[in-house]
């Protein structure tokens, strides 16, 4: 992270009961005026208190409420330093003695005010940041216990307009706290430092959201609430009644578009339901263009605890979870994101054999235009893995973190607005790997390819595996559906789970399942089908950039680095 801010935040694990779900850290902040404490207060209103606990900093504790006193009331003369080691002092007791063991219980806790305000107020607010940064980094480096937020909205307004609140307040707080009765330029130098802080923070994750302020509070209510965490139906439970606990809502329109927020999850109706036979059932996959945006989505329906893939004789409506986890995503009615499948008692997966059988016919697998020996077709388990390549001058592409502008999934060659991969992915370059080894770092959404060409024969399809745990903790793909007939390199979406790790050349990163079609298909994967990447050598950006395959070759960025 820029400004020397930490790049990583070390959260100490906690030994978990069995059978209880860790809860969530949620943490609020922003200038004094911004109107954060209004809406914890409406929050509080609509969660449960059995499984939400609200606390605040500094305090929480009856030894950080102590403190608390001591940097608020000013009755005693303080220094920067001071109040920047006090406050470090009253979080550990508030971590140590509060907020870790109610996560442990399964607790959801949220704090009034967290880290950014130490940032904002202590180095900015105070002009020391220069002379602050490298105390505050070695206090929090050696704190026995820090933890990063689930979520953290900061609230932001102009400082005139926190000012005039402040002023406007009808007790007498005012008078009793020393930072609030701060000069409106003290004020302004502290909105700067929490507008830093969260452009710093949001490149580590999507967990931290800077929330308009200046507008009025049922509105930014209703943005803060529209952060619901992931849910399924249960066995008897409709998709519909877990929609109405959400106040975030819109209307999506053929003409118009709307806007999906990064780090926000959405469930959608589709246009399309299902009226299926007793003995069929349907399974759902991303589209490519999905997947290669950083979006992730999954199909529910009703009665059915799990996502993409309905009961047997499913009649009923079909609803879309949005998550766009790598940038905003403008949409709008009419676009397809996700896939589906019909299926029957005849569906069954290819076994080891069978694969080996149709590589020996068609040759699942191709390098440099050729078949691959056996010797080098990789099978276990009845799953066939595929590699990275990193002999590419391109390995691949990384999302650029902190893009303002959203991703317009509508944009097309024929409207004229195809977008510039440059200004969302940075690449890639071979010169740039250690010793050959590309790391991976957590939070990041990563577009990398095959070392093989895969060949989809005409009487089956293959599906990748999300998560493969003999090749790591991550994530290898958010699209990985392979229709009959697709020939070319295999793209991955990785992300990465817990620690950073590292990949070499030819490291096997996903392994692919097969499924006998029931019956050949008349029309296979191509360009007569209406398929976008059909055609095309080596991997492609998605649909709605310009130069999607040039963007992984260096003379198109070479342009950018003179």
């Amino acid at each position: 992270m820029r400004g020397g801010y930490p790049t990583s935040f070390a959260t100490q694990e906690s030994t978990m009961p069995k059978g209880i779900k860790r809860g969530k850290f949620v943490a609020f902040d922003g200038m004094d005026g911004s109107g954060k404490g209004t809406q914890i207060k409406l929050l509080k209103r609509k969660l449960p208190e059995d499984k939400n606990y609200f606390t605040y900093e500094p305090g929480g504790t009856d030894f950080a409420d102590k403190i608390r006193h001591l940097l608020k009331s000013g009755e005693y003369p303080s220094t920067p330093a001071c109040d920047l080691l006090l406050f470090y002092a009253s979080r550990a007791s508030h971590l140590e003695d509060v907020v870790e063991p109610l996560l442990g219980q399964g607790m959801n806790v949220l704090s009034d005010r967290y880290e950014s305000s130490t940032w904002a107020f202590q180095l900015y607010g105070e002009e020391q940041k220069s002379r602050l940064e490298r105390l505050m980094r070695a206090v929090r480096g050696a704190m026995p216990l820090m933890l990063v937020p689930d979520a953290y909205f900061i609230f932001d307004l102009p400082a005139g307009v926190a000012y005039e609140r402040m002023k406007a307040r009808a007790d007498e707080a005012l008078q009793d706290d020393r930072f609030d009765a701060w000069p409106r330029e003290k004020h302004e130098r502290v909105r700067t430092g929490f507008q830093e802080f969260a452009a710093f923070a949001a490149e580590t994750g999507s967990q931290y959201h800077l929330i308009d302020a200046n507008r009025d509070e049922e509105t930014i209510h209703k943005e803060v609430w529209g952060i619901p965490t992931s849910r399924v139906p249960g066995p008897n439970q409709r998709v519909e009644d877990l929609l109405g606990r959400s106040e975030y809502t819109f209307e999506l329109d053929t003409i118009k578009t709307n806007v999906l927020k990064r780090g926000h999850l959405y469930v959608i109706e589709l246009m399309e339901g299902c009226a299926l036979p007793p003995d069929h059932w349907m399974e759902f996959s991303p589209k490519s263009s999905s997947g290669r945006c950083g979006i992730h989505v999954r199909v529910l329906c009703d009665k059915r605890s799990g996502y993409d893939r309905t009961k047997h004789g499913y009649h009923g409506p079909l609803y879309l979870e949005v998550d766009p986890f790598a940038f905003d995503v403008r949409v709008r009615r009419g676009i397809s994101l996700v896939q589906g499948r019909v299926k029957n008692s005849e569906t069954r997966m290819l076994v080891g054999k069978e694969l080996r059988d149709l590589h020996t016919q068609n040759g699942l697998l191709f390098r440099d235009d050729k078949p691959l020996s056996h010797d080098d077709v990789f099978i276990e388990r009845d799953k066939l893995y595929y590699h990275l390549d990193l002999s590419r001058p391109v390995v691949g592409l990384m999302a650029r973190p902190g893009v303002a502008a959203p991703l317009d999934l509508t944009a097309s060659e024929k409207d004229g607005n195809l977008h510039e991969p440059a200004n969302f992915w940075i690449p890639i370059l071979r010169k740039q790997l250690i010793e050959g080894r590309l790391p991976l770092l957590p939070g990041n959404l990563y577009l990398l390819s095959s070392w093989e060409v895969a060949n989809i024969p005409s009487e089956a399809c293959a599906q990748m595996t999300e998560m493969e745990s003999m090749t790591g903790e991550f994530r290898t793909h958010y699209a990985g559906f392979f229709d009959p007939g697709f020939r070319n390199s295999a793209v991955f979406e990785v992300q990465m789970f817990g620690r950073a790790m590292e990949l070499e050349d030819r490291s096997p990163v996903c392994s692919m399942g097969f499924e006998k079609m029931i019956e050949r298909p008349d029309q296979l994967y191509g360009a007569a089908s209406g398929s976008h990447y059909a055609g095309a050598v080596g991997p492609s950006l998605s649909k709605i950039f310009l130069d999607r395959q040039e963007a992984w070759t260096l003379p198109y960025w070479q342009k950018f680095f003179s």
